[in-house]
């Protein structure tokens, strides 16, 4: 089904309706080219000219690098703020005047050296190479699989952020990582000899999740959910069950992704932050989000239940329950985008309201663990792995037990 929507917004209200659906995706479909004047000029004006609609720069030497100025990055969990940075790129590089009369950059390179700069902007330059080899398989796996099914309108195969895979250049200090990588030149984890999605998330939180989280199925794959630890069967949890999710958040139990040494080196404050973290809305506030971020308007929130929870905890659906009506949400995505501003970090949470002398709520806290979907490889427990000086291959069978690594080129 398609729709002549304004935004991803409208659209995704407009999909909340379709009850016979249990999850849309959303696809952007370019209804107008862009057009225009390019003004090209040196810093001193002694080069100036014009050109129609875009230009395309090729380097003699691919090995060396260029650097684009100011670039705007948006901020680590904040989908709406932006930093600015000076980033470097190898290979070609086209710019064109996108739909929006805004300048818009589409960058050719080699899948290798793409890995390289996805690795540098997921996770950085600093680790185990043991954690590196981990992403790189992951990644180059990712790649594979989604060729092809992204973006099908645009001049580009993936997008930059975290969308597809985080791309924000290549780093000229980071030769070490084009070194680790090289060593998994090919590398791919399959199934039945269909290379897996191979998911991964910032913190699983303790648990990891599958891929039905937000009420879908991808093509037949499959993960294997587990507790993050070495052994998994010494906690007697059902995290589908609201008493043991309680305990579970609570108890912050001993897993690969709880602590995070300076040997990770993948930003302990950060890490820490995602492993358990708290929220705090007073009741106006969490209206006003939800029906900002929804479209719905419950009236006053006297209780938020969960309906339905995965394995790891996660909520799949929620139900919030309104003076005025009551509202469900569906998908990890949409719940943790309902209760936040910009995205909250994980559904796996319980709610602690306030009341006050009239029994009505004052206020929501939110205690959560985890910081993404939490389907396949934790970043936060690999990197802890890898400081323990397990293996890149203990690694993915870790949290891909149901796929092999296979060498494909």
């Amino acid at each position: 089904m398609a729709g002549p929507f304004g935004s991803e917004k409208e659209a995704r209200y407009y999909c909340k309706n379709l009850d016979q659906l249990n999850h849309c995706n959303i696809h952007r479909k370019l209804e107008k080219s862009g057009s225009g004047i390019i003004e090209i000029f040196d810093l001193d004006n002694d080069y100036y000219a014009e050109v129609r609609d875009g230009l395309k720069f090729i380097p003699d030497n691919f090995n060396e690098y260029y650097e684009l100025k100011h670039f705007e990055l948006p901020l680590c969990g904040e989908i709406d703020k932006v930093v600015r940075e000076d980033l470097f790129y190898q290979g070609s590089l086209q710019i064109k005047i996108d739909e929006n009369r805004a300048l818009a950059g589409v960058n050719q390179i080699p899948l290798e050296l793409y890995l390289k700069g996805v690795i540098v902007s997921e996770i950085g330059e600093h680790h185990s190479g043991e954690f590196i080899k981990s992403m790189a398989v992951v990644a180059r796996s990712q790649v594979f699989a989604n060729y092809g099914q992204k973006h099908f309108d645009e001049p580009y195969d993936f997008c930059s952020s975290g969308h597809c895979l985080r791309y924000y250049g290549i780093k000229s200090e980071s030769s070490a990582i084009a070194e680790i990588i090289s060593q998994t030149s090919g590398l791919l984890l399959q199934n039945d000899n269909k290379v897996n999605l191979a998911l991964f998330s910032y913190s699983c939180g303790g648990h990891t999740d599958s891929y039905d989280i937000n009420n879908m199925s991808l093509n037949g794959q499959n993960t294997m959910v587990k507790f993050d630890c070495c052994e998994p069967n010494k906690f007697n949890l059902n995290l589908q069950n609201e008493e043991d999710v309680e305990t579970w958040i609570i108890q912050q139990p001993d897993v690969y992704c709880r602590e995070v040494t300076k040997a990770t080196i993948i930003d302990p404050k950060l890490a820490n932050n995602s492993f358990r973290w708290e929220i705090f809305y007073t009741r106006i506030e969490l209206e006003k989000i939800l029906k900002e971020k929804t479209g719905e308007d419950p009236g006053i929130i006297y209780e938020i239940i969960p309906l339905s929870r995965g394995v790891s905890g996660r909520c799949k659906e929620i139900e919030i329950l309104g003076s005025l009506k009551n509202v469900r949400i569906s998908g990890e995505r949409n719940i943790r985008s309902a209760f936040s501003d910009s995205l909250l970090q994980s559904s796996c949470f319980i709610v602690k309201p306030e009341l006050g002398e009239d029994g009505m709520p004052l206020s929501f806290k939110f205690i959560g663990a985890g910081n993404g979907h939490g389907i396949g490889l934790c970043k936060v427990g690999a990197a802890k792995m890898a400081s323990e000086n397990y293996s890149m291959e203990s690694i993915l069978a870790h949290y891909f037990q149901e796929s092999q690594i296979q060498k494909r080129y």
